[in-house]
């Protein structure tokens, strides 16, 4: 694989495949680190979009259950 040269934005390079697709990204992340934070909160969010979740109540107890939370 090889990184694209010529580049959309500065400070993204594309890694392409043989045949010359795009296979991954890399980011500067001195120049959009915050904005990468906030697409990789989000992809977060889409894969864990169909977990089970807990009340927050719920977590509490476990919580103190556990010893980890002050009374």
């Amino acid at each position: 694989m090889q990184a694209e040269s010529k580049a959309p934005l500065k400070g993204i390079h594309y890694l392409m495949d043989s045949d010359n697709n795009r296979v991954a990204v890399q980011i500067d992340l001195e120049m959009y680190g915050e904005l990468w934070q906030e697409f990789f909160d989000r992809l977060l969010i889409e894969f864990r979009k169909d977990e089970e979740s807990n009340s927050f109540d719920d977590f509490l107890k476990e919580l103190e259950e556990e010893g980890l939370l002050d009374e």
